[in-house]
C-alpha cells in the first residue's frame, strides 16, 4: 500500500477503496464519513445527508461490512469513535485522528486529507455521557447541540450520548433523538498478514523447486557436439 504524501498524513495508508490505517493508533477507518448516506439507517431530519440518530447509528456500525478492494474480501468489526482515548490528544478517537494524524491545530479550519469532509455539526461518539452531579435537577446543560434548556415540568432525557462537532472542535454530550454522522471505526489493520504457517509453507516449496531443478540438471543426458 502506498502512504500518503505530507508530514502531518504519513501515518496514513489506504486500505482499499473505502478505508484508510492510521498506524499511530493502529486503526482502521471508513474514507467517507457518511458513508451511510441513502441507506436504510439515514434517519435523520434530511434523509440523503449521512445523519441519523443515535440508536440508528449503533445498529448500522453493529452490522456493517466493508469490501475490501484490494483482496475481494469484506471486513467487519467496527464501531463509533471512543468518546475517551488514551492519548496525548485525549478527547476521543476522532479528536485523535483530526487534530493528531491530521495534524490540525485546535480552533483552526480542518483540512480531512484523504477523508471525505463530513457534513458540519457533529458525529456520535460510542457510550453514553453520564450528567454531573446536581445536573439533572438544573435549568439548563452545555451539549454540542448548544444550550439545552429543560421546560417547566419536563425532565431531562433518560440519558445523553456523547458526540463531536468538527466545526467547532468541541466534544460534549447530546440527546440521542438528535441527528448527527457515523464516521466508522475500527481497531487494527485490515491488511491480510500471512500466518507463520503460511510462510513456513511457502519456504517448503521454494526449496523443493530448488532441488527438483537441481536434480534435473544432474540427470540430464551429456550432450555432444
Amino acid at each position: 500500500m502506498l502512504g500518503l504524501a505530507g508530514s502531518a498524513n504519513a501515518a496514513l495508508q489506504t486500505r482499499g477503496e473505502y478505508m484508510i490505517y492510521d498506524d499511530s493508533t493502529n486503526l482502521t477507518w471508513l474514507k467517507n464519513p457518511t458513508f451511510a448516506s441513502n441507506g436504510t439507517y439515514d434517519d435523520g431530519f434530511n434523509p440523503g445527508d449521512g445523519r441519523m440518530t443515535y440508536a440508528s447509528a449503533v445498529s448500522w456500525v453493529s452490522q456493517l461490512t466493508v469490501a475490501n478492494t484490494d483482496d475481494g474480501g469484506s471486513v467487519g468489526g467496527w464501531r463509533l469513535p471512543n468518546p475517551i482515548a488514551n492519548t496525548v490528544w485525549g478527547g476521543s478517537d476522532l479528536a485523535q485522528l483530526i487534530h493528531g494524524s491530521l495534524g490540525n491545530p485546535i480552533g483552526a479550519t480542518l483540512n480531512f486529507g484523504p477523508f471525505s469532509t463530513p457534513p458540519l455539526g457533529f458525529g456520535w461518539l460510542g457510550s453514553q455521557y453520564e450528567l454531573p452531579p446536581g445536573a439533572e435537577n438544573s435549568s439548563s446543560i452545555l451539549t454540542v447541540e448548544g444550550w439545552l434548556v429543560q421546560e417547566p415540568g419536563q425532565a431531562w432525557p433518560p440519558s445523553l450520548v456523547w458526540g463531536y462537532t468538527t466545526n467547532g472542535n468541541f466534544t460534549g454530550p447530546a440527546s440521542p433523538s438528535s441527528e448527527g454522522y457515523a464516521w466508522a471505526v475500527r481497531d487494527g489493520d485490515v491488511l491480510a498478514i500471512p500466518e507463520p504457517e503460511v510462510y513456513a509453507s511457502m519456504l517448503v516449496g521454494i526449496v523443493l523447486v530448488g532441488v527438483a531443478a537441481r536434480r534435473r540438471k544432474q540427470t540430464a543426458p551429456a550432450q555432444f557436439l
